[in-house]
């Protein structure tokens, strides 16, 4: 057993026992055990590989995750409002169609009741992912169902990176850089957060296309957007190939199940109004302010309520730019995925772009939203973006303060600008590694 790997991986799960035993400071304790997933990372690269080493890897995923389920869901309440809409599903209310706040399900309120997330809006989980919901609020109605649930999958997540960098004959411990990253860990094991489902199809998805599966991979990737829509990135990509397209199509049957009925309507006050640790998004809304001005607007009520969710002709003009900016980020994101498209990027390294550019242009970026970059990087290592999923924790204190933005943002942007500088051919970084590294 290589004595460097067996010493970060103990390094890494005591760092999380640490996290977990002391809540309080859980990000303080994620950001440093960062330490010694990407030494480990480091050390792998000049060593070669041996058999024991992905027994290694998995097994200290699975005492990382094991460890932060003792710690309770302090960074997010995502968990609970799991656990509301499973209970008004069992009920035989539609949980698209009452916001927790609405009078008709007040005899379901209990103690979880105060910790829901905006209880004023209705849910905007897809349909696979109220299924599951549902069936844990029927058989085990707990806020740690969720997050042994998500561990599970994330575990899965990372043996499936083991098969396929072994398919790809790719150095199989590359998987580590999921399987160890503690911002996975942390987001499954202690935020219990449905996205380790979704990754979880999404990669199944990959796989089934490096064995020369399109329908399979379709229905994967669409099952992975029926619990979570951050697949999306895949889909231009996935454009290329009818049979994969019809994959997708039945994947998708689940949102046929709402048909006729509301469906996410949560979603439109998401889109429409949050906001939360953004970055390119910021100037570009800044422009859309600058540009609209601060007059209110009569817009035809199709457009209105589009833009406001009200129906009501009269717009105001933080609404008009909101909407502006918005439109501007998915233009931008759009002809991306055009070029992507158009110079044929392989599945992995254009999912990585798309997904990236999405993160970078959208109002919120959520720290699990980065997670779904990980199995991406294992496929295509990246090491301004890794240090962006590194530092992605900082996310949870950017709420009234701007230094965690800078700092996440910021470091990442500044190692990129290092790796693409104008250099002599042969020149290395300060202690002898590769500017390409």
């Amino acid at each position: 057993m290589p004595p460097v790997l067996l010493a970060c991986g103990a390094a890494w799960v005591a760092l999380l026992g640490v996290a977990a035993a002391f809540p309080q400071d859980l990000v303080a304790w994620e950001l440093l055990a960062a330490i010694p997933w990407g030494a480990a990372w480091l050390a792998l690269r000049s060593r070669p590989e041996r058999r024991t080493d992905a027994v290694l890897i998995l097994t200290m995923a699975a005492l990382g995750r094991a460890v932060l389920l003792l710690a309770p869901p302090v960074l997010s309440d995502d968990v609970y409002r799991y656990l509301w809409d499973g209970r008004v599903q069992l009920s035989g209310f539609d949980a698209y169609a009452h916001a927790p706040s609405a009078p008709e399900l007040a005899a379901l309120r209990d103690w979880h009741w105060p910790l829901i997330n905006y209880p004023d809006v209705a849910t905007l989980y897809p349909p696979l992912a109220q299924w599951l919901f549902c069936a844990v609020a029927a058989l085990w109605p707990s806020p740690l169902a969720f997050r042994v649930i998500a561990a599970l999958a994330d575990l899965a997540t990372a043996a499936l990176l083991l098969a396929l960098l072994r398919r790809r004959t790719c150095d199989a411990r590359a998987a580590l850089i999921y399987a160890w990253s503690p911002l996975a860990a942390v987001e499954a094991a202690v935020g219990g957060h449905v996205d380790a489902v979704a990754i979880a199809l999404f990669v199944a998805a990959l796989f089934a296309i490096e064995i020369g599966r399109p329908l399979r991979a379709g229905l994967l990737a669409g099952l992975s957007l029926c619990a979570k829509l951050g697949a999306a990135a895949l889909l231009p990509l996935l454009a290329r190939r009818r049979l994969v397209l019809l994959g997708v199509c039945i994947g998708l049957a689940p949102f046929l199940s709402h048909l006729g009925g509301p469906l996410m309507p949560g979603l439109g006050e998401y889109s429409r109004r949050w906001r939360h640790n953004e970055s390119l998004f910021a100037p570009i809304s800044a422009a859309a302010r600058a540009v609209v001005g601060d007059e209110a607007r009569q817009l035809p009520l199709v457009v209105a309520r589009l833009v406001t969710g009200r129906e009501e002709t009269e717009v105001q003009p933080d609404e008009v730019a909101g909407a502006l900016a918005r439109a501007t980020a998915a233009v931008l994101w759009l002809v991306l995925a055009a070029l992507v498209v158009t110079r044929r990027l392989d599945v992995h390294r254009g999912a990585l772009v798309l997904t990236s550019a999405g993160l970078l242009l959208s109002p919120v970026v959520h720290p699990w939203y980065v997670a779904w970059l990980l199995p991406l990087l294992a496929l295509a290592p990246s090491t301004p973006l890794l240090l962006f999923t590194a530092l992605a924790p900082l996310g949870y204190l950017a709420l009234g303060s701007t230094w965690p933005r800078v700092v996440e943002y910021g470091l990442p942007a500044l190692v990129a600008a290092v790796l693409v500088l104008p250099r002599r051919p042969g020149s290395r970084l300060p202690g002898g590694a590769s500017w390409g590294a």
